[in-house]
């Protein structure tokens, strides 16, 4: 995998997707209020929604990425980063807003860590580090993109825009995933025991 794709495909994609969609709700809050009329809790509920899923997600994206491997995580979270968003975009009753902070909740759970995972098996040794930095970078390069587009929107109320456009990158993202390699990692940590002990046993015969 060519290091420009590992930048910009996964580290910096993936912490620009997360910043934004954390960031997105603050903004449009106020207009799905007025549109739907809101009681507090409703409000409270929407706000908390990605915050809980982030965290349920972390609860088992350990399993998931041991047992299914990493690419499938990353291709699953970019297909939860990729709905959720669609859902806000088309949603035209409360329950469709509140389910998609739920699913984004899920996919940022799942990428985070997935991402963090695959780029320190998979990346350099020499630009690990630097991969992971801009991860962070990118998050928050995201929430103050999401800052803009806000408030680009905000005088036409378009909230739908707000919560949804950040599914066109993520689709890009879930198409790309489909392409990369497993972590090799993480294949070798699947052969049999036998065959890995083999393996081990002969390289004490080889020189150095």
């Amino acid at each position: 995998m060519a290091l420009w794709q590992l930048t910009f495909f996964i580290s910096f994609l993936s912490g620009f997707m997360c910043g934004y969609n954390v960031e997105s709700m603050s903004g449009a809050i106020l207009f799905i209020r007025q549109q739907f009329d809101t009681s507090s809790d409703q409000s409270e509920d929407l706000l908390s929604a990605l915050t809980w899923a982030s965290l349920l997600a972390t609860l088992f994206v350990t399993y998931l990425v041991n047992h299914f491997g990493r690419k499938p995580v990353l291709i699953l979270s970019a297909f939860l980063l990729a709905i959720g968003p669609g859902f806000a975009l088309l949603a035209d009753i409360f329950s469709t807003v509140d389910i998609s902070r739920w699913v984004i909740g899920f996919g940022i759970g799942l990428n985070g860590i997935a991402v963090f995972l695959y780029i320190s098996e998979v990346a350099p040794i020499s630009h690990k580090a630097k991969l992971l930095v801009l991860y962070t970078f990118a998050f928050t390069v995201g929430t103050l993109s999401s800052d803009i587009v806000e408030l680009l929107l905000s005088r036409d109320k378009h909230w739908h825009l707000m919560l949804g456009i950040i599914a066109f990158p993520a689709i890009v993202q879930f198409i790309y995933f489909f392409y990369i390699s497993e972590s090799k990692f993480w294949l070798d940590s699947k052969k049999p025991l036998k065959e890995t002990n083999l393996k081990k046993s002969l390289l004490n015969f080889l020189p150095p």
